[in-house]
């Protein structure tokens, strides 16, 4: 179990990795305009620290969704279990796909959370979101789930006693 959380939490940290770089092009797209970065930085710093831009806001904003994507990884990984070769191999593209629509639901289901969570708590989320920036944010967290799940089963099969 504490392998998992480990292996989960590293897969995590690398799908938010993923998930940072889709939001900023998506930004630099204009297909959003919710900066993720942002959001955690105000869960952090709150409203005080907003007004203040620069280094401060950008790194603490960057480590927040780092971690956050890192605990959301971990339980992800205790999620899926562990990894048995011998099971894996009986039907490699039947377990492939099931670990993938895991991650994909596990996404879908972090991006209700944190969008209605984003939503009551961050100040720079004015209003409702546009039906537009709530699509493709769902894909960016559809991407990391999709990405930290794989991740977890590579990292899992790689650390299997032979």
């Amino acid at each position: 179990m504490r392998e998992n959380l480990q292996i989960g939490f590293i897969a995590g940290a690398i799908g938010s990795v993923v998930l940072t770089l889709s939001n900023w092009i998506t930004n630099k797209l204009k297909l959003t305009k919710i900066n993720l970065i942002t959001v955690a930085t105000d869960f952090i710093l709150g409203k005080a620290l907003l007004k203040r831009k620069g280094a401060v806001n950008y790194i603490v904003g960057t480590i927040a969704n780092f971690l956050i994507g890192g605990i959301f990884g971990s339980l992800l990984a205790l999620l899926m279990g562990d990894y048995n070769s011998a099971e894996q191999e009986k039907n490699l593209k039947q377990k492939t796909i099931n670990d993938l629509a895991a991650g994909f639901v596990f996404g879908l289901i972090i991006w209700m959370f944190t969008a209605s969570l984003g939503n009551r708590r961050a100040p720079t989320i004015q209003g409702p979101v546009k039906a537009k920036s709530a699509l493709w944010l769902f894909g960016i967290h559809s991407l990391y789930g999709i990405t930290t799940s794989f991740l977890i089963r590579k990292i899992q099969s790689k650390l299997e006693p032979a």
